[in-house]
């Protein structure tokens, strides 16, 4: 067995990152692979860097996002498989790293199992330059109706660069969703889990890690990042509308109501917060989710409270007083 592995990696504007994330693609193990890296526009000397490697290795490919597809994390990732040869598939994000033996690792177990459409492992932490593994909760035995649930509420079963893909079965499940600039884990896997004929398995291995740094949480005070994420979220709605069924939404009814409570509650009163998205995300839940009468009055209140500054103290007590009573609405569902 000698499968051609593709990783494929989106970048924007990593230059100070993406070298260590290569490097550890240099050094695998497993060396029957092809590196494609699909630029979203840098205006840094991402692309420069990038262009070092592809010149000193033929396995590693450069490619700019085409101006007719959507800029974003996703078209990229799509566009890079439209151009990858590879049998099997890993999602590697620029600024995440491979332990040497990641590939090796990962296609044994496929050889262990060959039936399997796709395996998901560990992944560790970098913190301060420092290399740290993160306990997962077992999932092994866990129901499809769990792992649905968990990518509705959180935390996520897995993310981006955890799983390797069988390539004939990725390209069953229609690639990812190019509207979105977040929640890209959560919507491709919810289609993915959703349909019951996969097989998959959980393999407790840290073969990757995920980098934790201040730039990744000083976004979350960007005004144009806040708009983006409320935009992407109403687009994850729609997914989960049309993946589901009455019986569906019945079913998954309170974790439905935990996912739009979540992305409420976090930015409600940040006043970098664009209402008009806001809101689009309120209506769309109240007419096409099941709620509870008293769930249906708290939206209806958030509803009413966006329509007024929310530097008027009016508004402001209203929704600091329906924050402190989010868990009385939810356990009336």
């Amino acid at each position: 067995m000698n499968p051609l592995v593709s990783i494929i990696i989106p970048a924007y504007n990593r230059a100070h990152l993406i070298k260590e994330t290569i490097e550890s693609v240099l050094v695998q193990t497993y060396v029957n692979w092809e590196c494609i890296i699909v630029d979203d526009g840098s205006t840094d000397e991402t692309l420069n860097v990038i262009k070092e490697y592809e010149i000193k290795n033929k396995k590693i490919k450069i490619y700019s996002r085409p101006t007719t597809k959507k800029k974003g994390a996703n078209s990229c990732r799509n566009y890079g498989v439209e151009n990858c040869l590879g049998d099997y598939l890993l999602f590697l994000d620029s600024d995440d790293i491979l332990k040497e033996d990641c590939l090796q690792t990962r296609l044994g177990v496929f050889e262990k199992f060959s039936s399997l459409d796709f395996a998901v492992f560990s992944m560790g932490l970098i913190k301060n330059n420092r290399f740290e593994n993160y306990k997962y909760p077992d999932l092994t035995d866990v129901s499809r109706e769990k792992l649905i649930g968990l990518f509705i509420t959180g935390p996520l079963p897995w993310n981006m660069t955890r799983p390797l893909w069988k390539k004939n079965f990725f390209l069953t499940q229609t690639g990812f969703n190019e509207e979105l600039d977040m929640f890209d884990d959560d919507e491709f896997n919810l289609r993915v889990v959703y349909n019951s004929n996969i097989k998959f398995k959980f393999i407790e291995s840290t073969d990757c890690f995920y980098r934790v740094y201040e730039e990744n949480s000083l976004k979350y005070k960007d005004e144009v990042f806040i708009e983006k994420l409320f935009k992407s979220h109403l687009e994850l709605l729609k997914t989960l509308n049309q993946l589901f069924n009455s019986n569906d939404k019945i079913k998954f009814k309170k974790e439905l109501q935990l996912n739009i409570v979540g992305i409420m509650n976090g930015f409600l009163l940040d006043t970098r917060l664009s209402r008009r998205e806001y809101k689009l995300n309120i209506l769309f839940f109240y007419r096409n989710f099941r709620s509870s009468l008293p769930f249906k009055f708290f939206l209806g209140l958030k509803y009413f409270a966006l329509q007024y500054p929310l530097e008027k103290k009016g508004s402001y007590r209203i929704n600091k007083f329906l924050d402190s009573k989010i868990n009385y609405f939810i356990d009336k569902c």
